[in-house]
C-alpha cells in the first residue's frame, strides 16, 4: 500500500471508528452491488477464479522463466476486482458526480497531479490530468477520456469512459515485465476502444 492509500486508511480509521476496509464495503463495495469485489488489508490470496499473475525472472544461461507471482500483497488501494464490477463502479460513478468534479473538454480545473504524456505515448502534446481520482487522457484523434489504470507486477488493468458513457472500456492484462513498464499496450488498447 503507497503512502498516501496508508495515511487515507488512518484518518478514515481515526474520524469513522472502522476500519478502511469496512468503510469501502459499507459505503461503497454493497450501495453498488459489487459482489466480486474485496478489500483484503493484508491478505495475499485471491479469493474465486481468478487469472494469475506472472513475472519473467531471468536465468543463468540467457532467456526468462516465468514465475507465478499470483499471492502478493494487494498494494496501492488495497482492492481486488473484476472487470464486471469495475464496469458497474465506472457507470454508476460518472451520473453521480458533479460537472465540478469531472471538467467537460472545455473546463480544465487545476490538476491535482499533472501527469506527463510520456506515461502515454502517442497521446500527443499537452498532459493527461489526475482529477477525483480520475485520470483524463485527450487521445491523438480528439477523443477525451476519463478513467483510472493501474499496475503491479504480473498485473495490468484500467477503466475507461467517454463522459455520456456511450463508450466504456474495462481491460485486464497479465504483463510478465513488471508493473507499469505496458504504458504502450495500454494506450493502444484505449485508442483502439476510442477510435469514434
Amino acid at each position: 500500500m503507497t503512502a498516501g492509500a496508508r495515511l487515507a486508511g488512518m484518518l478514515i480509521e481515526k474520524l469513522t471508528g472502522h476500519s478502511y476496509q469496512q468503510e469501502i464495503t459499507n459505503r461503497i463495495l454493497r450501495p453498488l452491488h459489487l459482489r466480486h469485489t474485496t478489500v483484503p488489508e493484508t491478505d495475499t490470496t485471491i479469493p474465486g477464479p481468478h487469472s494469475h499473475g506472472y513475472i519473467a525472472v531471468p536465468q543463468a544461461g540467457g532467456g526468462t522463466q516465468p514465475v507465478d507471482i499470483t499471492d502478493q500483497n494487494p498494494g496501492a488501494g488495497g482492492m481486488i476486482s473484476t472487470t464486471g464490477d469495475l464496469d458497474r463502479f465506472l457507470t454508476a460513478l460518472f451520473p453521480r458526480t458533479s460537472p465540478a468534479a469531472l471538467p467537460d473538454g472545455r473546463t480544465v480545473h487545476r490538476p491535482q497531479c499533472p501527469l506527463p504524456r510520456r506515461h502515454f505515448p502517442g497521446s500527443g502534446p499537452g498532459w493527461a490530468y489526475y482529477s477525483a481520482g480520475l485520470m483524463r487522457v485527450t487521445l491523438p484523434n480528439g477523443v477525451t477520456v476519463r478513467g483510472k489504470a493501474g499496475s503491479t507486477f504480473g498485473y495490468t488493468d484500467g477503466m475507461f469512459t467517454t463522459r455520456d458513457l456511450r463508450r466504456r472500456l474495462v481491460y485486464s492484462f497479465n504483463p510478465t515485465t513488471g508493473g507499469g513498464n505496458d504504458s504502450a499496450l495500454v494506450t493502444r488498447l484505449i485508442s483502439a476502444a476510442f477510435n469514434l
